[in-house]
């Protein structure tokens, strides 16, 4: 399976610690150079950093877009920011399964595609169905803690799924 992510998705398992379940859960992630520069060199010493270096050299890919890439890529910057236009572009050249995205705008421009698309309370409602996670509303609440932005709705209807709710 071909997945791909965006920056903010990364970074808010990063600073939850669950970097390493994500990458068990997902196996091998591509990642644009765009991604992978505001995840390592805009904010060296952000939470997280350290551990998504070492994702870098364990489990997250950069690969880096093509002219087929290149073109999707401009096609999309008016419609959302760098990282994100980089990283649906990517998925598109690369024929993705999966695109890891939560922007509104994001992720309509990338179901223009074919990849499926999830989000990060959609990963987490994975994780915690596999056993990765032993419960969903602590790390909801220390995401939503470090800036992740997700309705409550959303969040009741996750809890519900997982049964802890």
């Amino acid at each position: 399976m071909i997945v791909v992510a965006d920056t903010s998705r990364l970074i808010h398992f990063a600073v939850a610690g669950l970097l390493p379940q994500l990458g068990r859960l997902l196996g091998r992630v591509c990642i644009p150079p765009q991604v992978r520069d505001e995840l390592v060199h805009a904010a060296p010493l952000a939470p997280g950093v350290l551990a998504l270096r070492e994702a870098l050299s364990a489990w997250l890919v950069v690969v880096a877009l093509d002219a087929s890439g290149t073109r999707a890529l401009s096609g999309l910057v008016d419609q959302v920011d760098q990282g994100e236009a980089a990283a649906i572009a990517l998925a598109l050249q690369l024929g993705a399964d999966l695109v890891v995205i939560d922007d509104r705008d994001g992720r309509r421009a990338a179901h223009r595609g074919e990849p499926r698309v999830i989000g990060t309370v959609g990963l987490l409602v994975e994780a915690r169905r596999k056993g990765q996670i032993s419960a969903l509303t602590p790390v909801l609440a220390e995401m939503r803690a470090h800036g992740l932005w997700v309705s409550d709705e959303l969040v009741n209807r996750a809890l519900v799924l997982v049964g802890e709710q």
